[in-house]
């Protein structure tokens, strides 16, 4: 199936969805943007109303989503690498998504649109990909918040005021409950711009505690030694992880970062790499073999596993392999 076909086959997906919609996004910036495109889209529909969901990629809440009654469903930037959680939406479903496809799910009686089955270094972030997918219906009106999308997952560069929407939506993000999430997606589906999002009192109370605590971890960070990799754990009561190597690869541009945090039910790992020749969500995804889950992009990756210690011995293993390679 050529790329025209499928593009076709997505925009058509969401023309003629009617009935109730699962929405299901992934919990960021880029997950959250996309899913409140999609939301804006949908409203404009006559016979659709909606469900919206999201959560990280456990088994515990795909498994949830699959029980739910939908006659369609969408999931939005989500790296899905088997069937399993995809099977309860066979032949009526959309995904959307732009990390490095395992598998095409267009062959397993899915619409899938990802643009790198045509071009492996394509790099289009989701709230990108559905925006076109919406546009090429005739909508309109939510640039804004494709680009906030696209910035928050390093697709474009941001203007001062876009990033401080997006650190806005990173520091709903940070308190890392599902349903905050979801009331963000429905207020982002109603907004008429970016200011909408830096003005919403609510929103700045928590950017402004997630700034002070990102502040700090940068502090502590800065007292390490100088080296080509830094692990580091974080060690704080907000969700910061990632967001804290985003900034911290921003601030060191030349060291491979990979920060670490303990959760309920074991350890979230987020990564940066420097070299573009370092497929870092490959390394995490081998990484975290038989101790919990791992991926990403080649110069993001994340993970969730029960034993740090192991992962981590995992992962300088691959980085000295490469750096004498």
């Amino acid at each position: 199936m050529n790329k025209d076909v499928i593009f076709k086959n997505s925009v058509n997906f969401l023309k003629n969805a009617k009935g109730k919609v699962g929405i299901f996004f992934d919990m960021d910036c880029d997950g959250v943007c996309s899913g409140a495109i999609t939301l804006a889209f949908l409203k404009k529909l006559k016979g659709v109303y909606f469900s919206l969901n999201t959560g990280n990629k456990d088994d515990y809440v795909f498994e949830a989503y699959g029980k739910e009654k939908v006659d369609f469903a969408i999931f939005l930037d989500y790296a899905f690498d088997e069937l399993k959680f995809l099977k309860p939406f066979v032949g009526k479903c959309l995904v959307v998504d732009h990390h490095p496809p395992a598998i095409d799910f267009n062959k397993k009686g899915f619409v899938f649109w990802n643009p790198r089955l045509f071009d492996k270094k394509a790099y289009i972030s989701t709230s990108h990909n559905i925006y076109d997918i919406t546009k090429a219906t005739g909508f309109e009106g939510f640039e804004w918040l494709m680009k906030l999308g696209a910035i928050g997952d390093h697709e474009i560069e941001g203007t001062k005021l876009e990033i401080e929407a997006v650190d806005t939506i990173n520091a709903v993000k940070a308190m890392d409950n599902p349903e905050l999430m979801i009331n963000l997606c429905v207020f982002l589906s109603n907004a008429s711009g970016t200011k909408d999002v830096i003005e919403n009192p609510d929103y700045m109370e928590m950017k402004k505690k997630v700034s002070a605590e990102i502040e700090k971890q940068i502090a502590v960070f800065s007292q390490l030694p100088e080296s080509k990799l830094s692990l580091f754990q974080v060690k704080s009561r907000v969700h910061i992880t990632s967001i804290l190597s985003t900034k911290l690869s921003d601030l060191y541009p030349k060291r491979a970062i990979i920060l670490y945090s303990k959760s309920r039910d074991g350890y979230r790992v987020s990564g940066r790499a420097p070299n573009k020749n370092i497929d870092l969500g490959k390394v995490f995804k081998s990484a975290a073999r038989g101790i919990g889950k791992g991926g990403g992009h080649p110069v993001a990756a994340g993970a969730k596993v029960s034993d740090i210690e192991l992962f981590l011995k995992r992962v300088r293993k691959h980085l000295v392999k490469h750096e004498k390679a």
